[in-house]
């Protein structure tokens, strides 16, 4: 997840947290997964939503990237625009050096476990 990006009281947290705090975070966020089911629900009724209104609020997809972090033809989550003819639009988030090499880190083991199989 790009911290970067989440904010609190219109300030992105990496300028209301310390890197502990967010580190902190992250190990609590972690703990979370797998969602439950009411979770999952709520995500799928926010995509039906944003999906009949063709919405400008942003939920994350699965897609094939082209280009998106340096990946092309493979499988990743990118933030998108949804409407009636399914993905209008997607972008990249910028990450900060750290989530860079996170994401990095876990393209390589995916692409490694990919190969075992």
């Amino acid at each position: 997840m790009p911290w970067s990006d989440a904010s609190v009281g219109g300030h992105t947290l990496d300028h209301r947290l310390r890197p502990i705090q967010i580190t902190r975070l992250e190990a609590s966020v972690d703990r979370l997964w797998p969602p439950g089911s009411y979770a999952l629900g709520l995500a799928a009724a926010r995509v039906a939503s944003a999906i009949v209104s063709s919405s400008r609020r942003s939920c994350s997809v699965l897609a094939v990237l082209d280009g998106e972090f340096g990946v092309r033809q493979s499988v990743g989550i990118v933030p998108a625009a949804l409407s009636t003819e399914g993905i209008a639009a997607t972008w990249t988030p910028i990450l900060t050096s750290r989530e860079s090499v996170k994401l990095m880190s876990a393209l390589n083991r995916s692409t490694q476990e990919s190969r075992v199989r």
